[in-house]
């Protein structure tokens, strides 16, 4: 059903698309002439392209339905035919909006042909597409080539038509001197051909398929509608003609009188506007009534005095009479009123062919390339194009409505007939011609006969042609890649039908061992022993049965392995049984060997486009989320892009490999609860790697808007948004206790994480920066408190990663207890609190003394160069005199333009930074140089820290995708190999190098004043809270840590001018936004996946039904081979039998004719499997000592029955648990 609602909202976005691009090229040339405006066109279109679109619509739109994928290749899989008509759809209407927006009129035939073309390709190779397969009547050919032919004879066709027709009125009526006279003595005649055609084709098309009328019929029916016409025409039409024609340029001399009166008066003289309507209610309606009819109020022929080669053009075309010109206006109503209809006839297939193809499959599940297309769809389609012109048309219009040749009424009118008579003659026979061809065609004539050099702009007819030509082949592409996204995606319709053959034929086949199991329990009451070989069969089956359905250790039931068993279990019940019609079979039966899975290779672009994705995504973290963790230091100058990247490169990669896969577990398989996943572990990968698509996608777009958001609710919500769609709330782990501290996981601790982490880091940095601000910074001797300070705070920086790293790492390989991980961290922090007390403190106060030097130096420097005269400074010689030198540094700076940004120009552009900035107390130059090498520890911390929970935002779903294809079952607990964490720390580093600016303008400057002791407190707040969330598995925001560690520097710097507070709400808002979008994305993404139909599950679904209906009908076999042996030895056989045999057979036979219906119930498959299993029984005796009808022991000879009375034995019909998919219980040993 989904098909359908997505399928009929996008071919109406077709349909509208349509009316923006070809529908403005039909009428291009009639609004180009000003012989209608734009509010004309499309009252003109509503009421022609919907007759067109009824009366001959049907006929294309069975060509693009079914003519061109071949419907044979899609009879087995009705859905696949829908869904990639729904996909063709898509691309189509992506393209077609696409080339609108940049001014390009592209074929919409040429799209929706080459749309599905392209999901034709995929699904079946060039067998799924018609390509040119013969016809008995004309055009004698159907398919791919005679379309691709009809685009190059029809706008030759309309070409020349509309050369000859403007010649002809050039010669005979234009250039004369009584010009005027003669057109309107030659109008009747015009009008009564332009009836013509149409209403010939519309009757004979029409009455042909409903009374059967014959062409001759409709000719004579169409030439007398002409003739009234002509007659209308001929009186009272050319008395009222020249009436309206004196009138109209009456007032034509009117206009430009009032015109150029206007443009002399005085400003005094000017009327006052009028007044804004004061209720709101009216200003939001003239404002919604605006925005609906914006494109009604554009004027196209602007183009012309904008554009220079376009003015020259006009410019030099020949100008004809004004009164006679006139006159054609009127026969250019009637022409713009064919072509609209012809437009309706043909174009609206574009829109409503694929959809009529989904909703005839919907309807009788089956594929023809003949079913008739409901009136409401054509409907649809008409009032889809009509929406389409009126809202966006004039992009086209203005493009080639006066771009590509001179329009007047008469040229225009020449052009619109030949247009017209081209489209519908291909629309009778049902040739999806292209419209936008045919009026550029008829254009390129009239242009040609005016001038061959000037009359044409052959710069626009060139760009045409060239998106002409390119809107095949994206189209195509752009279908066959949305259509292998869906198709080799893991299905939920088909994974409930692979989960009925599964469950029913593991019920059946157990009962059939139920029977075997109790008839050699009662051979071994009986004569105190059994069949051993029976016995081990059984036992092995069983066991087979229980590992092959053990879905916590692998997620996938191989079809191949299971029809082995089924077949193992028929072969076994043969061999111990008689069939009692009077033959024995007595042949020995091989069960075969169980297949390996198959499966690592349907499943392998999973890996490669997670692995994609993964890195685009840690690219995503590294231009948003490290840009928020390397803000304050860049912000606060104590390094520059440059050094934070190199930084990043080292100490992002050891934090995301020495602690980032403790939350990677997290991430992969604590919000979505592994069990829901078990049996189909191929959606949990799926759905990982959507959660990446979904993710990146708002981490990027929320970059480009400068939001610095939190990357981890980001991931977090789009796993959650998947899991949602899979297994409703029972998926995701919301609150699940856990028996280690933190004594909970899921969603809920980590929500709650996203509370306390902001205001744990802001605590630490308002404490540290108190401290700081108290005992230091305001002293007179701060320089020297700083430098005594400084081993201190190194050795606490130092433990506190030093330790979270032993402690975690040795815990997992040396079982460490977190006393001796202390005393390790101990010992290393104070080896470098020594090394900071000497040399370093001697080292500080030189480098400090002489960084002192060095900032004079470059003040005094920078003074004197903003003194120099401007013609003292010389411009550098350029020195890239080799091409490929110059290609070099030119993809050098594209590369490294991020690293040159400076972030700091921010405070002069904004005056709420700048105000800000400006309130912020200063503190000693030297104590904040010495704060900067405190800053660099501090730096590395951080760096540290986001590399050991942040990465786990890329590798997390890639870890749970990679863990699922290896082991094919879900887990929460599976490690993260060494190298995908590796990936996804380059990943960051790449992005925060090429995009990472973006943030750092926005927070690194923007939310409170950083300065290298204020960035020191808030980015050791910041490392301490995100290492020891990391160390406990919680993934926590950096984005909300580094933000409440820069809140509370702020806060403690003032509460009103401390922090912009307008930048804090914006962020809020986005972080509340993340979560609810990037879940609602996955979700979408996901959905349109997993509802979509499947390849790799259709070959399963393949296998089962043609091996259980070979299984089945193997059986029937057997018991007619008795039959007939019966009937050779005695003269008679069971007729009842015959009949059940006979009917089972032409049930298969029904069943996969997917010619009638191209869908097998997987439940009434199994119920005849069932049916052949329990006829088999009833007329067969089990041998191993105990029949189930008669309660008789065997080999008694009292007690066996004759040939004859054998027909009469009956048994039991098996469960029919076997139908509702519940297995059997194993029999006792």
């Amino acid at each position: 059903m989904w098909l359908v609602i997505v399928g009929f909202i996008v071919s109406f976005i077709m349909a509208a698309g349509i009316g923006a691009n070809d529908v403005a090229n039909a009428f291009g040339t009639s609004v180009g002439a000003k012989t209608i405006t734009l509010k004309q066109a499309c009252l003109i279109a509503a009421v022609f392209e919907f007759a067109g679109a009824v009366g001959l619509g049907g006929e294309v739109t069975k060509t693009i339905a079914g003519s061109i994928a071949r419907p044979a290749a899609f009879q087995a899989q009705p859905e696949i035919f829908m869904y990639g008509m729904m996909v063709a759809l898509i691309a189509a209407s992506s393209w077609v909006f696409t080339a609108t927006y940049f001014c390009l009129a592209v074929s919409t035939t040429h799209s929706v042909i080459g749309a599905v073309l392209g999901f034709a390709l995929v699904w079946g190779g060039s067998g799924a597409v018609v390509w040119n397969d013969k016809m008995d009547e004309f055009p004698y050919s159907k398919g791919l080539v005679p379309v691709i032919c009809s685009w190059f004879v029809s706008p030759l066709c309309s070409g020349i038509a509309s050369a000859i027709i403007f010649f002809c009125t050039r010669f005979f009526v234009l250039r004369r001197e009584n010009s005027t006279n003669l057109a309107i003595y030659c109008y009747p005649l015009l009008v009564a051909v332009t009836v013509f055609i149409n209403v010939f084709f519309v009757i004979y098309k029409g009455a042909k398929n409903v009374a059967g009328w014959s062409s001759d019929k409709a000719a004579w029916v169409a030439g007398a509608i002409a003739g009234g016409c002509f007659l209308v025409a001929c009186f009272p039409g050319i008395w009222i003609l020249r009436k309206v024609v004196a009138r109209d340029m009456e007032r034509a001399a009117q206009k430009a009188a009032d015109a150029e009166a206007a443009a002399n008066k005085t400003a005094d003289d000017v009327e006052e506007a009028e007044p804004e309507p004061s209720s709101k209610a009216m200003k939001m309606f003239n404002s919604l009534k605006r925005a609906a009819t914006r494109g009604l109020n554009k004027d196209i022929h602007q183009h012309v005095e904008t554009n220079q080669e376009i003015h020259d053009m006009h410019a030099a075309a020949e100008v004809f009479t004004p009164e006679t010109e006139q006159v054609f206006k009127y026969l250019q109503v009637f022409s713009a009123c064919a072509v609209s209809f012809a437009h309706g006839a043909n174009d609206v297939a574009n829109a409503v062919g694929p959809f009529s193809g989904i909703w005839y499959v919907y309807r009788n599940w089956t594929i023809s390339s003949s079913g008739d297309t409901p009136v409401w769809v054509l409907a649809m389609g008409g009032a889809g194009i009509v929406v389409g012109l009126a809202t966006y048309g004039y992009n086209i219009m203005m493009t080639l409505g006066v771009g590509l040749a001179k329009m007047t009424p008469s040229r225009g009118y020449s052009a619109e007939i030949a247009t017209s008579f081209a489209v519908s003659l291909a629309s009778v026979y049902g040739l999806p011609v292209s419209t936008t061809q045919c009026i550029t065609g008829a254009e390129m004539g009239v242009g040609l006969v005016e001038n061959v050099r000037t009359g044409v702009n052959w710069k626009l007819f060139a760009k045409q042609i060239l998106a002409w030509v390119f809107t095949l082949f994206v189209s195509a592409l752009v279908s066959a890649a949305i259509f292998a996204y869906g198709v080799y995606a893991p299905s939920i319709t088909m994974s409930k039908d692979i989960t009925k053959y599964e469950d029913g034929i593991r019920s059946m086949s157990q009962d059939l061992y139920k029977v075997l199991t109790a008839s050699n329990l009662e051979l071994n009451r009986t004569y105190g022993y059994n069949d051993t070989a029976l016995n081990s069969t059984i036992a092995k089956s069983l066991t087979t049965y229980s590992k092959m359905f053990d879905t916590k250790k692998i997620g996938y039931i191989d079809p191949d392995q299971l029809l082995a068993q089924l077949n193992s279990s028929l072969v076994t019940y043969a061999n111990y049984s008689v069939v009692v019609t009077g033959y024995n079979r007595s042949t020995k039966a091989v069960i075969p060997e169980q297949m390996p899975p198959e499966y690592w290779t349907d499943y392998m672009w999973l890996v490669i486009v997670g692995f994609i994705v993964s890195f685009i995504m840690a690219a995503g973290i590294g231009a948003n989320d490290v840009a928020n963790a390397f803000g304050t230091s860049v912000g606060a100058k104590t390094i520059t892009l440059r050094q934070a990247c190199l930084i990043a490169a080292v100490f992002e990669f050891a934090g995301a490999i020495g602690l980032g896969g403790e939350v990677t577990k997290t991430i992969a398989g604590s919000i979505a609860r592994p069990a829901a996943f078990q049996a189909q572990p191929e959606i949990f990968m799926y759905g990982m790697m959507v959660a990446l698509i979904a993710a990146s996608s708002w981490v990027f777009t929320a970059t480009y808007f400068c939001l610095a958001v939190s990357t981890t609710h980001a991931v977090i919500g789009a796993v959650m948004g998947f899991a949602l769609v899979w297994g409703g709330s029972g998926a995701v782990v919301w609150n699940d206790h856990q028996d280690a501290f933190p004594y909970s996981k899921g969603l809920v601790p980590v929500i709650c994480s996203w509370f306390v982490s902001p205001i744990m880091s802001g605590i630490v940095s308002a404490f540290i920066f108190v401290c700081s601000r108290f005992f230091i910074l305001r002293r007179e001797n701060s320089t020297n408190l700083a430098i005594y300070c400084y081993p201190l705070l190194v050795a606490v920086t130092v433990f506190i990663n030093v330790f979270f790293v032993i402690y975690k790492g040795a815990k997992n390989v040396a079982g460490w207890s977190s006393d001796k991980a202390a005393w390790v961290a101990g010992v290393i922090a104070g080896g470098c609190f020594l090394v900071a007390c000497f040399p370093g403190i001697w080292i500080l106060r030189k480098v400090v003394a002489r960084d002192m030097e060095r900032a004079a130096q470059k003040a005094a420097e920078a003074e004197a160069a903003a003194n120099k005269p401007p013609g003292d400074e010389e411009a550098a010689p350029e020195q890239e005199s080799s091409k490929a030198m110059k290609m070099f540094n030119s993809l050098k700076r594209a590369a490294t333009r991020g690293l040159n940004q400076d972030i700091h120009a921010h405070v002069e552009n904004n005056q709420d930074v700048h105000d800000m900035h400006a309130a912020a107390e200063v503190f000693s130059p030297e104590t904040e140089q010495v704060f900067k090498y405190l800053q660099v520890f501090s730096a590395c911390a951080v760096s540290f820290s986001h590399g050991a929970n942040d990465v786990a935002n890329a590798v997390g779903p890639f870890s749970g995708i990679w863990f699922v294809y290896r082991n094919w079952y879900v887990s929460a607990t599976g490690d993260t190999p060494v190298w995908v964490l590796a990936m996804g720390g380059a990943g960051i580093v790449v992005g925060l190098a090429t995009y990472g600016y973006n943030i750092m303008m926005t927070l690194g400057v923007g939310l409170a004043k950083m300065t290298p002791c204020r960035g020191y407190a808030a980015e050791i707040a910041t490392s301490f809270t995100i290492s020891l969330a990391s160390v406990y598995g919680l993934p926590v925001s950096t984005t909300q840590c580094i933000t409440g560690g820069e809140m509370g520097v702020g806060l403690v710097e003032n509460v009103r001018t401390g922090i912009n507070w307008k930048l804090l709400a914006k962020q809020v808002l986005a972080w509340i936004f993340t979560l609810i979008v990037s879940g609602f994305v996955s979700a979408a993404i996901f959905a349109y996946g997993v509802y979509a139909p499947s390849i790799t599950m259709s070959k399963d679904i393949t296998k089962y039904e043609d091996g259980i209906r070979s299984m089945s009908q193997s059986l029937y076999k057997v018991l007619n081979g008795s039959n007939l042996e019966l009937n050779r030895t005695y003269g008679f056989n069971d007729t009842t039998l015959n009949a059940t045999i006979a009917k089972g057979f032409t049930t298969y036979s029904k069943m996969f004719d997917t010619k009638k219906i191209g869908y097998i119930d997987p439940e009434q498959l199994l119920a005849q499997l069932n049916t052949s299993l329990v006829t088999y029984a009833n007329y067969s005796v089990v041998v191993t000592g105990y029949n189930r009808s008669t309660k008789a022991v065997i080999p008694d000879p009292q007690t066996v029955p004759g040939p004859l009375e054998s027909t009469q034995v009956q048994v039991q019909p098996f469960s029919q648990a076997a139908l509702t998919g519940k297995p059997a219980p194993a029999p006792a040993p």
